[in-house]
């Protein structure tokens, strides 16, 4: 009787942590496939290496591994420019 609880408390143990390792796996693939876009920016979607999409600001759902965003800001920004001479 002692030997078989042993080895069902191992196999529950073995158990438990393959389901863990896969739990982990989800939660790290599902967190990669959920984009914040900030409202200073917009996003372009590809999928492959090529374009597919315009995004707009707020929580968007990708596709974790075949898509990729690239984040365009589009806040102003300002340069000091020399002063010139006339041009004709």
């Amino acid at each position: 009787m002692m030997v078989e609880v042993g080895l069902n408390l191992g196999q529950n143990f073995e158990l438990m942590l393959l389901a863990l390792v896969v739990l982990m796996a989800v939660l790290i693939v599902s967190r990669m496939g959920v984009v914040v876009i900030n409202q200073f920016e917009r996003g372009i979607v590809e999928m492959w290496g090529a374009y597919q999409k315009m995004i707009d600001p707020g929580l968007h759902f990708i596709i974790p591994v075949a898509q990729n965003v690239m984040r365009i800001n589009m806040r102003e920004q300002v340069i000091d420019v020399p002063p010139q001479e006339i041009i004709t």
